[in-house]
């Protein structure tokens, strides 16, 4: 695998990207839907003191496993407004912890989709993509032979980007090209 910085012309497209109409209305929709999660998906989760944690993270892990009997669930069409609704609470959950932000980027989702959501932060180079490891968490410790972190998918994906956080903050938050240089050894 090789790590390498945008070019101006990738950059740019990245900003188009944020633009489309489809993925600008679905993030006008992030609040209403935040808050039917907590209401009707994953109560639990709502009454926390601070829902955007690892705790957080935890409950609506077995939350969401306790609602999809099994992998297959999670892909049906009657349940794809409850998985995303899972997806953007834990994207927002990495947003609001670690001064993240909702990125549209196509290329990493299903040919023809209109957009694909991802969430990004300057202190992780790799983008999270919260509905794919929503549907890994359903699945994970379900089917034979695949390894399972203690506390799950998103717990160690939480972990991971404290330690990127941690870093970044101790480095003294640096541009994203100044990190990506201090990153990869480039200076």
């Amino acid at each position: 695998m090789s790590v390498r910085k945008a070019s101006n012309a990738e950059l740019r497209r990245r900003e188009k990207h944020q633009r489309n109409p489809a993925y600008v209305e679905w993030l006008g929709r992030m609040d209403a839907e935040i808050i039917r999660f907590f209401a009707e998906d994953a109560p639990a989760v709502g009454a926390l003191k601070n829902p955007w944690t690892e705790d957080g993270l935890r409950i609506a892990t077995e939350t969401a496993r306790s609602m999809f009997p099994d992998y297959r669930a999670v892909l049906e069409p009657q349940n794809a407004d409850v998985v995303e609704r899972f997806g953007r609470y834990v994207g927002e959950v990495f947003v609001r912890a670690f001064e993240g932000r909702w990125w549209n980027v196509p290329e990493n989702g299903p040919d023809n989709a209109p957009f694909w959501a991802c969430v990004g932060n300057v202190a992780s180079i790799a983008y999270l993509e919260p509905f794919v490891h929503v549907k890994a968490a359903v699945a994970e410790g379900r089917v034979k032979d695949v390894p399972v972190h203690p506390g799950g998918t998103l717990v160690w994906l939480w972990g991971n980007w404290r330690e990127s956080y941690d870093e970044w903050i101790a480095a003294g938050h640096p541009s994203g090209a100044e990190w990506f240089d201090i990153k990869f050894g480039r200076s």
